[in-house]
Order: structure tokens, then C-alpha cells, then sequence
């Protein structure tokens, strides 16, 4: 479930078609969830049927993927975090939005920004003008974008800065990493 209606699909849509990805997963995305905050995300995809549960017929994970929204974060944040961690949700956050994540695959940035400033760099990077997303233009670049990720991780986690004061961030390496297992 992603709360973005655009970028988000757009960017997991191109993943999904990867080779490695295409045969060994199904990637599902509900659209019904695109907008929606994101405790109504991880309370919806807490219902979502489960492949290890009696009957065995669901999914073998579910994830969520949304936003912190800076310079106001979402006032249900924290309780989605924690709802998904009590029902094997995983998440990818990224924060201050998704468009972090998309930076990350063509620079390397440190520096806290809001929603907005990441919105206009990401669209300055890659010459566009919406929140649609060209899978071609960042899936070459993936592997660094996790790269850097996974470094600003380490390195928030050293300085103990957690959600929502880790930003820039973003969880997608751990949904990359998931889908390479």
C-alpha cells in the first residue's frame, strides 16, 4: 500500500518488472489506500489476508510505504509505526516524502528538507514536471540510491535521531533488500 497516488505506484510498477523481481513476486498495489493517512494504511493492510495464516490463502508480506511530511509530519505517524510493528507490517518510510528516496539515486544529500524542497529538487534532478516517475531514469541507479540509505540510517542511528527527526531518510533499501532476498 503506498499513500502516494503517483510517484510511488509509478516507481514500484518499474521494479516489479525487473526479471528478478517479476518471477519470484507479485507485486500488488491498492489504490484504494493512495491519499490516505498513513494509520489508515497500516490498519487496512493489518486486515489484508496472509499466506501463514489458517486457510493460507493471502500474502506473504505486506508493506506499506508513505511519508513523514515535513515540516509537519502526519499527527498519526507514530501510532501507524507502531501499529505495523504489532502486525508483522513491514514499512518503508521515507521522510521528508518519496521524492526523497528518488534524490538519492542521483545525489548524495545530508541536509533536512520539507516536502516541498524535496518535491522541487527531485523535479530538477530529472527534468520533469509532476510526480509521475520514469522507471528507466532511476532503476539503473537503484543500488546507490540504497546505498546512500543505508548509510543515512547508520548514521541517524549513531547520532540517536529516530522518526520523524531522521530526515533525510528513507526505508526503500529495506523493500529493495526484501525483493533481492
Amino acid at each position: 500500500m503506498t499513500e502516494g497516488r503517483r510517484t510511488e505506484p509509478d516507481y514500484l510498477a518499474a521494479i516489479a518488472e525487473l526479471p528478478h523481481v517479476r518471477q519470484r513476486f507479485d507485486i500488488q498495489i491498492d489504490p484504494s489506500m493512495a491519499g490516505r493517512p498513513p494509520i489508515e494504511m497500516v490498519a487496512s493492510a493489518a486486515r489484508a489476508p496472509r499466506r501463514n495464516q489458517p486457510g493460507g490463502d493471502g500474502f506473504d508480506s505486506v508493506w506499506c510505504l508513505f511519508d513523514v511530511e515535513q515540516p509537519q509530519p502526519h499527527p498519526s505517524l507514530m501510532r501507524a509505526v507502531s501499529l505495523a510493528r504489532n502486525s508483522d507490517i513491514d514499512v518503508a518510510i521515507s521522510n521528508p516524502c518519496f521524492e526523497a528516496w528518488l534524490i538519492f539515486h542521483r545525489q548524495r544529500m545530508s541536509q533536512p528538507m520539507t516536502t516541498a524542497e524535496a518535491v522541487s529538487l527531485r523535479q530538477l534532478l530529472d527534468g520533469t514536471s509532476n510526480k509521475r516517475v520514469d522507471g528507466s531514469l532511476y532503476l539503473p541507479m537503484r543500488q546507490d540510491a540504497a546505498d546512500h540509505a543505508r548509510r543515512l540510517a547508520e548514521r541517524h542511528s549513531t547520532n540517536g535521531r529516530v522518526l520523524p527527526d531522521d530526515n533525510p531518510s528513507s526505508g526503500m533499501f529495506t523493500l529493495l533488500d526484501a525483493l533481492s532476498a
